[in-house]
């Protein structure tokens, strides 16, 4: 162990126990924090706006963003998903783990359909599905069709879960 020029405690090889604790499963050994550039996944298009943060503590990973997309200069195929800046767990079934909107007049979003909803797994390759709900309380994934790629649609998000 050393302690650095700023006051940092370094330690190599090992990650930090507290209250005398000496099992290595309640080790803190990681922690990082930072930004990445979410995207949609199934547009084609270009971005004006990428934002996302995140922070990761040990295996669990908290992440935040936003992404508007450039109105007319792609199309939204499939079902839509937010890829994220880790690989989750294979173990998680469907969970959902966060929540998703898309900004009130941003997109002509059926009248049938509630704009957002929980952001569900698997998310084994980094990907976050949109769900969402319909008015009668029914719920499956975003559909391309629900968009209007002629115009710009922001997309906010923030979700937690385990690599």
């Amino acid at each position: 162990m050393r302690i650095t020029s700023t006051g940092q405690m370094r330690l190599a090889g090992a990650g930090i126990t507290f209250n005398g604790d000496t099992a290595a499963a309640n080790e803190l050994d990681d922690y990082e924090e930072g930004t990445f550039s979410p995207s949609v996944l199934n547009w084609s298009g270009t971005y004006t706006t990428q934002q996302g943060q995140y922070v990761k503590i040990g295996k669990k990973v908290y992440a935040a963003g936003r992404i508007i997309t450039i109105g007319g200069s792609g199309s939204f195929a499939d079902f839509l998903q937010i890829a994220m800046p880790f690989v989750g767990s294979t173990s998680i079934s469907s969970p959902n783990f966060g929540t998703w909107t898309i900004v009130a007049g941003s997109t002509g979003v059926p009248s049938s359909k509630v704009a957002g909803g929980p952001l569900g797994g698997p998310i084994a390759n980094a990907n976050a599905f949109m769900n969402t709900f319909d008015t009668g309380g029914n719920s499956g994934n975003w559909s391309a069709s629900y968009c209007n790629a002629s115009v710009a649609c922001e997309f906010r998000f923030h979700c937690t879960y385990f690599v």
